[in-house]
Order: C-alpha cells, then structure tokens, then sequence
C-alpha cells in the first residue's frame, strides 16, 4: 500500500463525511490541468456514535470511522495520513457582516492624501477586521466567506486587488461552530493517526459539488436533507448570503 504523498508536492485530497445515519470517506486525485478530479477511493458505512452533529458515543464513533477510513484505503491502495472533515449540527449558526479599512497614505506636508493600489494584505486585514464579532464564549469562526468588496463607492467587486482608492470595506458571511463540538470531532480522528487539514460546514461543501456558478450568481437555495438535519445554502450574486441547519429530517 502506498503511503499518501505530502500534501505540499501531491494533488491526493480526502475528505470524511460523518453525519448522523452513514459516514463516507473518500480519495481524491486533482488533474491540475482540468481542475478534474479522479475519484481513487470511496467508503461508506453505517454511522453510530453521533446524532445531529453531537457525539453521543465517542469509542463507537472511533470504530465507525476507522472501518470506513480501511476500506477506503483497500480501494485506493494508499495509506491516508490527513483530511478534511464536514462538520454540520444544531450549534452552528451564520451571520453577514462587514469592516472597512482605509487606505490613505500622507504623502509629505498635511491634507497631501494620495490614493494608491489595494495589497493582498489589505485584504486579509479587513477579513480579519470583519471576525471581529461579539460571540459567545463556546463558539468558534468556522468560515469566514467573503461576498463582496467595496471600493470607495464602487460596489459588487468580488476581487479588489491591485484597484486604486483609499477605503476598503468587506461584507462576509460567517459560520459559527460550538468549540466543543469541533475539538471533540477532530481528536476522534486524531486518535487514528490522521491529521485533520480542515473543516467544512455540509452544505457548502455540497453547493461547491453540485451547483454551477450561473446558478450561484443568478440565485439558487441548496437544500440537503439527511437522516436528522436538514442543512441550507442560499446563494446569490456568486456569493453565499445564508446558510443553517435544521433539526428535521428524513428520519425525524
């Protein structure tokens, strides 16, 4: 069995999807080229030990996800050493939000204000700045989405790098998540020798899968119903504007 390259020099990509009724893994190779992928190894297995994102049994849980991992390992021929995980759940709550930051730069003698051309790392500031919410003390920033920029007076501009003004503002849809919930998630993998890359709420993960950008842009609402939760995706503009979960679903 070949071990999975670092992640750095290879495109090998897996992803864990545990929700309440089954829990999938599966293998990944990207075509850089195509932006294709090649699908190297899938498992699915009954799901026991979690019920609506909660863990109710974690040795349970532990089991579940090490059968699933090994199968898919079998049919990739290759041993996974790090993933992503989907993470979904009554504790997670959105919210849309904004920050603004300026650019003026004072060039020589007072009032002299010049304009000059926003940096990637004015971006990363204004995101930064936008996270910058009052949240309750069990709760974490799961994404930090950006949905557009605003340049000046310029509005809807999705990338504002290397444009000329002298403030910057960001609206961003954020997604919070119990810590408790994400800790107790990512150590059961953890325990199995896997490094956890990253998380990723359910149904964004399923609109990236599933939906074209026309309909990201036009307007279209994803609805995924599971076993317990049904989960929601709402986007317009090529942006997310909203996104929850449900306490209902199929087996409700």
């Amino acid at each position: 069995m070949k071990i999975m390259p670092n992640k750095n020099t290879q495109q090998i990509t897996v992803g864990i999807d545990i929700g309440s009724s089954k829990i999938c893994c599966a293998i990944g190779q990207v075509n850089i080229e195509n932006n294709k992928i090649k699908l190297l190894g899938l498992a699915t297995t009954k799901s026991r030990g979690i019920k609506r994102g909660v863990i109710t049994d974690r040795d349970k849980l532990i089991e579940t996800i090490e059968k699933v991992l090994t199968d898919a390992e079998i049919m990739g021929n290759i041993k996974i050493t790090s993933s992503y995980l989907s993470i979904t759940g009554e504790h997670i709550r959105s919210i849309n939000t904004q920050a603004a930051i300026a650019l003026n730069r004072v060039n020589g003698a007072a009032g002299n204000i010049m304009e000059r051309s926003i940096e990637q790392a004015d971006i990363f500031q204004v995101l930064n700045l936008a996270q910058a919410v009052s949240l309750p003390v069990d709760k974490d920033i799961l994404h930090t989405i950006p949905q557009e920029y605003v340049v000046d007076t310029l509005e809807e501009i999705k990338n504002p790098q290397g444009m000329m003004g002298r403030r910057l503002e960001a609206r961003v849809h954020l997604v919070t998540a119990a810590s408790t919930a994400i800790n107790n998630l990512i150590s059961c993998v953890e325990e199995l020798g896997i490094t956890v890359d990253g998380l990723v709420f359910q149904p964004i993960a399923s609109a990236l899968a599933a939906l074209e950008n026309d309909e990201m842009d036009l307007g279209v609402t994803l609805v995924e119903l599971g076993s317990n939760t049904t989960n929601i995706a709402v986007y317009h503009g090529s942006a997310l504007r909203h996104s929850a979960t449900i306490p209902i679903g199929s087996a409700s």
